[in-house]
């Protein structure tokens, strides 16, 4: 088995670490927005038309970070749901616990419905 060498960063990091990029990002795009707008929708007359906006893709960037980012947890939620593998094992090792359980209560005086 091949061990790893590298650090590797905690979720509450890599979560923090992806934060603060889509923060640069984001003030990054809110400080350009006038010089996108020209760079992307320029017309031939060299003016930009006046109902170009991109005020619902850059103001509202966090808020689509949001939804993309509840998107892709409930896609990797499914996905993980629906490729569950079964472990019997793992299940006879619950039962047993139980049964160990609620013999020990029983040894303590605690009334246990079966």
């Amino acid at each position: 088995k091949q061990t790893n060498k590298q650090a590797m960063l905690l979720r509450y990091q890599l979560f923090l670490a992806w934060g603060a990029f889509w923060v640069a990002v984001w003030s990054f795009l809110k400080q350009s927005q006038d010089e996108i707008t020209q760079l992307l929708f320029v017309s031939s007359s060299g003016g930009v038309p006046k109902e170009v906006s991109l005020f619902w893709f850059i103001e509202l960037f966090p808020l689509w970070l949001l939804v993309f980012l509840a998107l892709y947890a409930t896609v990797v939620i499914i996905y993980g749901v629906v490729t569950l593998k079964d472990v019997p094992e793992a299940a006879a090792e619950v039962e047993r616990q139980i049964k160990l359980a609620k013999e020990d209560m029983k040894k303590r005086g605690v009334p246990i419905m079966d």
